[in-house]
């Protein structure tokens, strides 16, 4: 209760709430009747079990473990296309709502819109931005066509393209654009080498 900001949207959107960033008792009531629902322990609490049951990667919930990082399915293809191509083809996708769960251009969520771009040109991707991090090296020398996170395990994910910049997929109610990366990422990760 009292909590604010983006990760409570996120939660609000999941349960089918107005997504106004703030925790209150329309938020709580609707948390206790999922946790009933779901059979969890029903607290009111956003703890790891129920992002998990929320389908959420979260900065409190457990690292997804599907698929495996360490036997991805790799495609047969090799990988082509450099950073400029991954980067031109992330634009045409401007304007493009976001979409919880969304991985196509009917709608993207931030690691649906990194997965599609990327195997567009063949690179093998996992869908979550956590996952994403985890298979990625990480490297400290950002590069366009990088991916950029934000926490650990990562809960967003956008498209380094230089200068500062990137392209992402942020929220509900704000399309997929070009924008400054924004505060303090967690660290960046190279997929084309």
């Amino acid at each position: 209760m009292g909590n604010s900001g983006q990760l409570v949207k996120v939660l609000q959107d999941r349960l089918g709430l107005p997504t106004d960033g703030w925790f209150g008792a329309n938020t709580k009531a609707k948390v206790l009747a999922f946790q009933r629902a779901t059979g969890l322990y029903a607290d009111g609490i956003v703890g790891p079990r129920t992002w998990t049951k929320l389908g959420c990667v979260g900065p409190n919930a457990p690292q997804p473990t599907t698929p495996p990082v360490s036997t991805p399915s790799v495609p047969s293809t090799p990988a082509t296309g450099t950073a400029a191509q991954v980067i031109a083809f992330a634009q045409t996708f401007a304007g493009t709502p976001y979409v919880w769960g969304g991985s196509s251009p009917a709608g993207f969520d931030c690691s649906g819109l990194t997965s599609y771009v990327f195997k567009n040109f063949g690179y093998y991707m996992p869908r979550t931005a956590a996952q994403q991090q985890a298979y990625f090296p990480r490297v400290s020398d950002p590069q366009p066509g990088d991916l950029v996170f934000w926490g650990y395990p990562a809960y967003h994910v956008g498209i380094y393209v230089g200068n500062g910049m990137m392209i992402d997929s942020p929220q509900p109610g704000v399309p997929v654009a070009m924008r400054k990366v924004y505060r303090s990422p967690s660290g960046y990760a190279r997929v084309i080498k």
